[in-house]
């Protein structure tokens, strides 16, 4: 477990999130937001006074604004000013909130009877009474701004910043600034931690991802990595090529579309090759069956597979040479030890993984919330499976700690050359049959590139993710990772399919997925931008984000 866990119940909001892919424009909003808490206090507010909610909306909410002139009466900056005091009571912020008073000596009556005196517990009417409506609009305006400064809050991110989106660089940046952040890895977390710990088959396939979604500037301009010797290494093996099958969701200012193509392609080949050798290496990962470059019939453009003979919609494959498949060329040796050097050196990208590991762990529990990326690995029978570590089968919470500390050991040790396979544990926990952070039979990558039949695409869910209703297994689940059975659960990785109906709640409310779609790839499958989840000691509530015309809106779920 990390150095901070069970720290994330400290602020009086918690707030959880997962999967924001990259998506800078949804975070920077939930920033200038409050991630949503001021939604919930208007929300809580509600509950108890309809009208004191329309009071706080308006003025907490101003992008919600009507008139001023409505909300200017003697009434409506009592509710400001107990809310104020509410949060001097309760939050214990008061300093902030005299700083934002202090310039304004027209208000230092209002401000001597109702905020700077530490004794004073109720608003004196008789100041407020004395103020004109001009006055008192002003004084709600400031208050607001107030208690948006005070506001303290936790982020906990349950996995997977990076990939699919251009701004995971961005978006680490912002979570650097905040006063208090938790992360749970996920899949892509680890994989570019992998990858900045020196492992080959994590660098190859953060890359490959990079100029797949179109994002190479995550790469060249935010991680000062140089994809020069890729580029040209793709223009001599490709040139004839049009490599159809592995055309970019976007151009980048460098290259065409069709040399990033090409590019794609060639580390793509090289990915595949490095998965032999992690593959051979670990045959306790049990991974024989996704030695596909063996398998390959390379006269004849096919593949045998799952007992079938099936054509390769792509055949040309000029890097590979038949005899021995899986033997980098001497120019792909050159373009991944280079891009090696360049990972473990970047100054942005060492200190950005640096803060994962500092802030993050596999799993964390307070004692009411349990929060995990992915999934607890099961048989048919419900059964915690093992995962191989350093070694050894682990099973239950002992495998999300004997992860966690390797890959912990594999980043400590990324300079020596006799601890360059430790960064192995960071791929499997990638794509890894038994991994948390996978939750899938196998990752049928190179199927998707060469195989038409999609009955090849398949990759087949952990049965976890069936049983997320069955109260007595989602029990199980929380005693062994947290101790305490009735912990809530909060999971992210999966899509939850909200325009379809699917709730994100599962169990009685006992297991959370809250993986809505931050990312564009995702947003026609989840009818959303995003969840959020504000949770304080009174209650909690999700929301999800709409993607509008303006911008975003936050939507209780």
């Amino acid at each position: 477990m990390s150095a901070n866990s069970s720290q994330f119940a400290a602020s009086p909001y918690r707030v959880f999130l997962s999967d924001v892919h990259g998506q800078g424009d949804v975070f920077d909003y939930l920033v200038q937001e409050k991630f949503g808490i001021v939604e919930k206090i208007v929300i809580d507010a509600s509950e108890h006074d309809d009208s004191r909610a329309g009071v706080l909306r308006h003025y907490l909410l101003p992008r919600q604004r009507t008139v001023d002139a409505e909300y200017s009466a003697v009434s409506d900056v009592v509710i400001m000013m107990d809310l104020l005091l509410t949060f001097k009571n309760e939050r214990r912020f008061w300093p902030v909130c005299v700083d934002a008073f202090v310039n304004c000596s027209w208000l230092l009556p209002v401000v001597d009877q109702c905020a700077i005196q530490a004794e004073v517990s109720e608003v004196d009417l008789e100041a407020v009474s004395r103020l004109d409506a001009f006055d008192r609009i002003s004084v709600c305006n400031l208050i607001a701004e107030s208690v948006h400064s005070l506001i303290a809050y936790r982020v906990q991110l349950v996995g997977d910043i990076f990939d699919r989106g251009a701004s995971a660089p961005h978006i680490i940046d912002q979570l650097e600034k905040l006063p208090a952040v938790g992360i749970q890895w996920g899949n892509h977390d680890v994989l570019w931690m992998g990858a900045a710990s020196g492992s080959l088959e994590c660098i190859a396939t953060a890359v490959r991802l990079c100029i797949r979604y179109g994002h190479v500037e995550t790469l060249t301009d935010d991680y000062s990595i140089d994809l020069s010797d890729l580029a040209t290494l793709a223009e001599q093996a490709y040139a004839d090529d049009s490599c159809e099958q592995f055309m970019p969701l976007s151009d980048a200012a460098q290259w065409s579309q069709l040399q990033l193509a090409a590019m794609h392609k060639a580390v793509a080949m090289i990915q595949f090759k490095l998965e032999h050798h992690i593959v051979e290496r670990n045959p306790d990962y049990s991974m024989e069956s996704r030695l596909l470059l063996n398998k390959i019939d390379y006269t004849h453009g096919q593949i045998s597979l799952q007992g079938e003979t099936v054509d390769l919609i792509d055949s040309s494959l000029p890097t590979v040479n038949p005899h021995s498949p899986t033997s980098l060329t001497d120019a792909e040796w050159s373009v991944i030890e280079k891009l090696k050097q360049q990972f473990v050196g970047s100054e942005r990208l060492q200190r950005h993984v640096n803060f994962l590991f500092a802030n993050g762990s596999l799993v964390d529990s307070d004692g009411e919330y349990l929060l995990f990326h992915g999934c607890m690995p099961v048989d048919d029978d419900l059964e915690f499976l093992p995962a191989p570590v350093a070694g050894r089968q682990v099973t239950g919470r002992a495998m999300f700690d004997a992860f966690e500390l390797q890959m912990r050991k594999a980043y400590s040790r990324r300079h020596s050359t006799s601890c360059k396979y430790l960064s192995d544990v960071a791929w499997y926990l990638w794509c890894g049959p038994n991994s948390p952070l996978f939750g899938k039979e196998q990752m049928t990558t190179f199927e998707r590139y060469f195989i038409a039949n999609k009955h090849f695409h398949k990759e087949g869910k952990n049965p976890y993710f069936d049983a997320r209703n069955d109260a007595n297994f989602v029990a199980k689940v929380a005693e062994e990772l947290s101790g305490d059975a009735g912990s809530i659960i909060i999971n992210g990785h999966v899509p939850v399919k909200l325009k379809a109906g699917e709730s994100p709640r599962y169990a009685n409310n006992q297991l959370l997925c809250i993986d809505g779609g931050f990312s564009q790839a995702y947003r026609s499958r989840t009818g959303a931008a995003g969840m959020v989840l504000i949770a304080n000691d009174q209650s909690a509530q999700l929301f999800k984000l709409d993607a509008e015309t303006a911008g975003f809106s936050f939507n209780e779920i």
